[in-house]
């Protein structure tokens, strides 16, 4: 008689990393660890820290329950169950050793290779890092000479205006003369970029290589596997064992020598176009930097010039008042003049004849020393 199947007593919906969902049945005597870690090898998360998380949460959603506890069911059912253990231990076969050795060696290399392209994608984020970081002071820099290239602008355009030029010759002078450098920033990004882009191929390369190293490690362990079996059954019918494995399995331990290898060899020339790209970088902010410079000299020039026109329009506008000072006084004097030779003119005496005499009289002025003495004739 077939036994009844066995009741699920809490069923769990789990939400993945990526979007989907999950369902967890819960049956009396399931042990929450092996629950949690079937789990996560059905949907690909090998994290230790998730496999405990999950556990957890299965432990607390039973203890809940008011009539299931881990701790009363767990007994009962690792009481029925039967033990699967062989009731004796047979000693371990020398295939079966060369078979535990070989895994070894290829666990031992594979995990290598692992930790050479976990080393190569933190240099990636930290390059990545790097270069955010610089990007930002590129940034910063740019709209810093941004604006002293506007304030600047502003000064010169003023000063070439006093000076006698129109505000589109000033503002096309200064284009002229104080072009931002960005060719340079925009090579050097453009430098960065291809970098990132180098980078991101290697990686990808590198994770392309682990997956076969992976495939190649599978392959052969069931290829030890079925050839252990064949030896065995031969052995026991008596018959030679069978051939040799071919190369493809017994060099798997070379290919993933020459994997890393080739990870090495990609880890160096990515050094070297890192290398080269802190050149380059280095040689364009040197030439920002003579840039800048020039541009501070510059600055300090229109400075100079600025406050030579400003010291030039006080002088002239100095010299102007003094101008219009002296046209002022001379004017007055002028004025005085003509009023004080018509007052004189008006205080000279006249004297009368009678009608028809022929005498005439000679009268001498009291003019001052500085005019002309006068003769009348009456």
């Amino acid at each position: 008689m077939a036994e009844a199947p066995a009741r699920v007593i809490l069923k769990m919906s789990v939400q993945l990393p990526d979007g989907r969902k999950g369902a967890i049945h819960v049956f009396p005597g399931s042990d929450p660890a092996e629950l949690a870690k079937q789990f996560c090898n059905k949907h690909g998360l090998t994290d230790p820290k998730l496999i405990r998380v999950v556990e957890r949460h299965i432990v607390e959603n039973v203890n809940n329950l008011p009539h299931a506890k881990f701790r009363t069911a767990a007994p009962a059912a690792a009481a029925a169950a039967p033990s699967a253990a062989p009731p004796h231990e047979e000693a371990p076969r020398a295939a079966e050793a060369a078979e535990r050795s070989s895994d070894a060696g290829l666990a031992s290399a594979l995990d290598e290779s692992r930790r050479r392209c976990a080393e190569l994608e933190e240099k990636g984020a930290e390059l990545q890092a790097r270069l955010a970081l610089a990007e930002e002071r590129e940034a910063v820099q740019r709209k810093e000479m941004e604006e002293l290239h506007h304030a600047n602008a502003r000064i010169a355009t003023l000063a070439f205006a006093q000076a006698g030029k129109s505000t589109e010759e000033a503002a096309a002078e200064l284009r002229q003369l104080l072009q931002p450098p960005g060719t340079a920033l925009k090579l050097l990004n453009e430098r960065y970029m291809h970098a990132l882009q180098l980078l991101g191929d290697r990686a990808a390369s590198a994770r392309r290589k682990l997956a076969v190293a992976e495939c190649w490690q599978v392959w052969a362990r069931a290829q030890l596997q079925r050839r252990a079996v064949a030896s065995e059954r031969a052995k026991a019918l008596g018959l030679a064992p069978p051939p040799e494995l071919g190369p493809r399995s017994t060099d798997v331990s070379l290919q993933c020598t020459l994997q890393d290898a080739a990870l090495d060899r990609a880890g160096d020339a990515m050094a070297a176009e890192l290398a080269l790209a802190r050149e380059k970088r280095a040689a364009a902010e040197r030439q920002v930097e003579e840039l800048r410079t020039k541009l501070q000299s510059t600055t300090d020039e229109l400075s100079e010039v600025t406050q030579a026109l400003i010291v030039a329009k006080i002088a002239q506008a100095e010299l102007n008042s003094e101008r219009l000072g002296l046209d002022h006084d001379i004017k007055q004097l002028e004025k005085q003049i003509v009023i004080e030779s018509v007052e004189q003119f008006d205080a000279i005496p006249f004297y009368s004849t009678p009608r028809g005499s022929n005498r005439k009289l000679l009268q001498v002025s009291t003019t001052p020393p500085q005019l002309s003495s006068r003769a009348t004739m009456s």
